[in-house]
C-alpha cells in the first residue's frame, strides 16, 4: 500500500564521539556486518534504533545526528525482532513497571506543548521523539551486506561500495 508520508525502510544514522567519528563508526559496523546495541535513556536497556524516515525528511536527519547510515527493510529489522517503539506519556511512563521484554521499545513523551498544568503533576524534561517514528531492536543487529538497502554518505566514496555479497 502507498503511503507517502510513511517509508518502508530504516535508517540507523551513526553518531559522533570523542574516540571515534560518525564515518569511522559507519566503516566498522560494515567491516563487522553488525550494529551494537547501546543503552538507551530512560530505559537503561540496550537496544539499536532506527528511524523510518521518508526520503523527503533524509537530509533532515543527517543534519542533526550525522551524515552516515545504514538502511533495511522494515520486513528485515521486523524479522529481527525489532518493532516500533511506543511513545507514553512521561507521567504514566514513571508509574509503569515494564516487563523486560517490553520495556526497551518504550519512550516517555512528553511534547513542549503540553498544557503548562501537565507540569505540576511531573517534573520531565520535554521529550518529544514521535516525528523519528523509531524503531528498534533489543539486541546486537548482525547483517550480510545483501540485506543492507542503502548506506547514507556525505559524499561518494568508493572504499565503501567495493564490498562483496
Amino acid at each position: 500500500m502507498y503511503r507517502p508520508d510513511q517509508s518502508n525502510f530504516l535508517a540507523h544514522f551513526t553518531k559522533e564521539a570523542v574516540e571515534i567519528s560518525a564515518y569511522e563508526r559507519l566503516v566498522l559496523i560494515l567491516n563487522e556486518k553488525k550494529l551494537k546495541a547501546s543503552t538507551m535513556p530512560w530505559t537503561n536497556t540496550p537496544c539499536v534504533s532506527f528511524t523510518e524516515c521518508p526520503w523527503t525528511s533524509i537530509i533532515k536527519h543527517t543534519k542533526k545526528y550525522s551524515p552516515y547510515g545504514i538502511g533495511f527493510s522494515k520486513p528485515y529489522i521486523f524479522s529481527r525482532n525489532g518493532s516500533p517503539v511506543f511513545y507514553v506519556i512521561a507521567d504514566q511512563h514513571k508509574k509503569q513497571t515494564w516487563h523486560k521484554h517490553l520495556h526497551p521499545f518504550v519512550t516517555p513523551f512528553w511534547p513542549a506543548y503540553r498544557p503548562q498544568s501537565a507540569n505540576t503533576k511531573t517534573e520531565f524534561p520535554t521529550c518529544d521523539y514521535s516525528h523519528e517514528r523509531e524503531w528498534r531492536t533489543p539486541h546486537d543487529l548482525a547483517f550480510e551486506y545483501d540485506q543492507i538497502e542503502f548506506i547514507i554518505l556525505d559524499s561518494y566514496d568508493p572504499k565503501l561500495c567495493n564490498r562483496s555479497a
